[in-house]
């Protein structure tokens, strides 16, 4: 817990100890094992200027799935820390005094995802657990320090420090069917013929589509008598096999084919929107 105006990270103190900082982000809404698509720390400058310009920093985290308060019986250098960490130096120029790192310092925090990740993947944490980051020196440092000013949060949320975390990749629960992938952007127009196939009576001469016959599966994404050029998809599960619980085909003529992951049983197949769907349920499909 910060309790001071400002706190040291890195480099030695007058008596040649690394100093060593830890920061307490409590209520981590994250769930566990979700994908980590980025995950930044953020400080207000202390000093600005020139100040401890050769300070070498690495950023860990503490290898707990629920970390405790720090305080003297439990110090942040005593933590056991994560195998992953950030090295973070001090550059020639930081920045104005009370400028945030990211969007104004030279010396910015870098990606931190391998150690939320780690963090995240134990297997007792759960979302709304609380999550410490160790910052200390690399060893090789010959200056003082960097002094990012972070003030306790129940004091100010202004100027306290900040871990911005970005995830997906949470289990769908509900039915999928018609899984398509262009290599480019659809047009309202490219959705709206995509989705609308055979739902009208087809007129007029089959399309010329540059680069293939006019029997080629990819015809079925042009419009009946347009000779201007059309692509169809290079990934596209009809999810119609209605069978299995471990493969599921691609039709776009790509041979990109699926494997279904999770606890995925006969019952899973359903009514989809065209033919049949997966039910998936949540948990691990």
């Amino acid at each position: 817990m910060v309790t001071e105006t400002s706190v040291y990270t890195g480099g030695k103190d007058v008596s040649g100890n690394v100093r060593t900082t830890g920061f307490r982000f409590q209520t981590v809404a994250v769930p566990k094992d979700a994908t980590i698509i980025s995950a930044l720390l953020d400080f207000r400058e202390g000093w600005g200027g020139d100040y401890g310009t050769s300070v070498k920093n690495r950023i860990y985290g503490e290898l707990s799935a629920d970390c405790l308060t720090f305080g003297d019986s439990s110090l942040p250098r005593n933590r056991t820390k994560t195998s992953a960490y950030v090295d973070w130096d001090s550059a020639g120029s930081q920045g104005a005094a009370g400028d945030w790192y990211q969007t104004s310092a030279n010396a910015k925090p870098g990606s931190v995802v391998s150690i939320v990740d780690e963090i995240n993947s134990q297997a007792s944490w759960a979302s709304g657990n609380d999550l410490c980051i160790i910052i200390t020196d690399d060893g090789s440092t010959n200056d003082w320090w960097f002094e990012p000013r972070s003030y306790e949060y129940s004091w100010t949320t202004t100027d306290s420090a900040r871990l911005n975390i970005s995830y997906g990749g949470a289990f769908y629960d509900g039915v999928i069917d018609e899984v398509k992938l262009y290599n480019s952007a659809l047009s309202q127009e490219d959705i709206l013929l995509d989705m609308n196939q055979g739902k009208a009576i087809s007129l007029g001469t089959v399309s010329n589509k540059s680069g293939s016959s006019t029997q080629a599966a990819s015809q079925e994404y042009c419009v009946s008598g347009d000779t201007a050029t059309c692509t169809g998809p290079i990934l596209e599960w009809k999810l119609d096999e209605n069978t299995g619980t471990s493969t599921v085909y691609d039709t776009s003529g790509s041979g990109y084919t699926g494997t279904m992951n999770g606890t995925m049983t006969a019952g899973d197949w359903i009514p989809g929107k065209k033919g049949t769907g997966l039910d998936l349920d949540g948990t691990d499909d």
